[in-house]
């Protein structure tokens, strides 16, 4: 899954708008002040997906052009909410979904009015107002990798408590380790979501030589480690959790008792979860890096450039970030400079301010923060 481009507005609700935004394939750097809209882009397009991948609505107006499996899609969409009187009046007005870009229509998948349904030459009969024709025709030979596309976006916000759900203790999922005993299928990992722990246990299982590449780059970071395990909560904590919950232990230089997950830095949580699912996930997955920098280490945030060059494959990776380090690091030509008037939200590519830059990695960040586009990112 990669997004070429997205437009979007929410007329009938709060009233927010993007204008296009045209995505690269590879590493696309979201930068600008606080409240500028980057988080709040990085939202609409993880909602967007759960919609389609899922049974769920969402009243508002978007075209979006993506690719999946070589093939290039555009999806336009208008969906109108509730309103506080009225919940039954959530209903999609319209949708079209066809094989080519927002300009060009090569084949029709399918188009749905208020008056029509129809799926290629076919007609549909009338189905659920308030999910997606991507959901409803899922099992539709031209439909069904369109539905897995957007069941290939990854998001993780690194606060709030979303990190400390990600490394909490769950117990082993019997019904994804019969799966896996019958096909060990990393593809099985991604539909049926577990926790950093339960993750790593079935990685070491099940895909051994993947645990050993998570564990060098991890010790690379981090080189006073010597060795990541896996433990049960029993054997590791002494306490009486059961058999059935695996804990991930981090093995010290020079400490004799490794260190739970848990118990570890949150740089070094956040790197380890990164890792992890970069290796583990396909090639085909669209990651969202939401601020993870906080609190964390220079070595913490030195090692995703390089680590996304070596390990990232094709992936799209869309990350948002205040750090230096990591603005310096990547190319202007990657970045997304994003400036919010009121509720419509502006993008400016990077590509278009390259040329006023300097070369010196060191002074990206000083010029961007000194750029107009930066210093009136919100009006």
């Amino acid at each position: 899954m990669k997004i070429r481009s997205l437009s979007f507005a929410d007329p009938e609700e709060v009233g927010w708008t993007l204008d296009i935004l045209k995505l690269k394939d590879r590493i696309n750097l979201f930068v600008g002040a606080s409240g500028s809209g980057k988080t709040r882009v990085l939202n609409i397009i993880f909602n967007i997906g759960n919609f389609a991948a899922r049974d769920m609505f969402v009243g508002a107006q978007w075209t979006l052009h993506f690719e999946h499996s070589g093939i290039e899609y555009t999806w336009k969409y208008d969906g109108v909410a509730a309103d506080e009187a009225d919940e039954r009046k959530s209903h999609v007005r319209s949708e079209e979904l066809w094989i080519g870009a927002p300009d060009r229509v090569e084949t029709s998948l399918f188009v749905r009015t208020a008056t029509e349904f129809r799926c290629g030459v076919k007609e549909v009969p009338k189905l659920a107002k308030t999910s997606t024709a991507i959901y409803l025709l899922r099992e539709e030979e031209a439909i069904k990798p369109v539905h897995e596309a957007f069941s290939r976006i990854m998001r993780r916000r690194f606060w709030s408590e979303d990190l400390d759900t990600a490394i909490s203790l769950h117990a082993i999922p019997r019904p994804l380790v019969r799966r896996l005993d019958r096909q060990a299928d990393k593809l099985h990992l991604i539909r049926n979501p577990s926790g950093l722990n339960v993750l790593l246990y079935l990685v070491n299982r099940y895909f051994n030589s993947d645990f050993t590449l998570i564990c060098d780059q991890f010790k690379r970071v981090f080189p006073f480690v010597d060795d990541i395990r896996i433990r049960t909560a029993a054997e590791a904590l002494n306490m009486p959790l059961g058999t059935d919950i695996p804990v991930v232990l981090i093995k010290e230089r020079g400490i004799n008792k490794p260190i739970a997950l848990s118990d570890v830095s949150s740089g070094m949580q956040k790197v380890l979860l990164i890792v992890t699912d970069v290796i583990t996930t396909p090639t085909t997955m669209l990651y969202m890096i939401d601020e993870y920098e906080n609190s964390l280490g220079v070595n913490a945030i030195d090692f995703l450039p390089p680590f996304l060059a070596e390990c990232g494959g094709t992936r799209q990776f869309i990350m948002t970030t205040h750090h230096p380090l990591l603005i310096n690091a990547i190319p202007v030509a990657d970045w997304f400079i994003f400036h919010r008037k009121g509720l419509n939200i502006r993008v400016t590519p990077g590509e278009m301010v390259e040329a006023r830059y300097g070369r010196s990695k060191q002074q990206r960040f000083t010029q961007l923060i000194n750029d107009p586009l930066y210093t009136e990112g919100v009006e």
